[in-house]
């Protein structure tokens, strides 16, 4: 089973994205609803992709990657915005996400396109 760690400030999103990805029967879900919540959880623990909204109040999506890159620059980085990665190329970005996914109200369209993308960047990967 792999672990996930999931990362926005909407409550709403982290359930949702809990329920699609275990429903996909294959992920143990962690979330944080801040980036600040997320880095002290990946003090301790290590996961198999990160998934992360890119406007939160704290530290914006941005900024997570470039910190959570000082501490792990091998696992999976998904940036799931309502901008999409043309949106935010421009801006000052400080780190390059492995994946970009935009937010929709399809969240099962999403959901799977987001499993791909962790299946299809840890294929010969060990879980952790």
């Amino acid at each position: 089973m792999m672990k996930i760690m999931m990362v926005d400030n909407e409550p709403g999103i982290l359930q949702v994205g809990q329920i699609f990805l275990r429903k996909m029967g294959q992920y143990d879900v962690k979330t944080a609803k801040s980036a600040i919540e997320a880095l002290e959880i990946l003090k301790e623990n290590k996961f198999d992709a990160v998934i992360s909204g890119y406007q939160m109040p704290d530290m914006n999506g941005s900024e997570f990657l470039k910190e959570f890159r000082k501490r792990d620059s091998d696992t999976p980085f998904i940036i799931f915005s309502t901008w999409d990665a043309n949106e935010m190329n421009p801006r000052p970005f400080t780190g390059k996400a492995d994946y970009y996914v935009r937010k929709s109200d399809r969240a099962g369209k999403q959901f799977e396109e987001i499993n791909l993308k962790i299946i299809s960047r840890n294929s010969g990967m060990v879980c952790h």
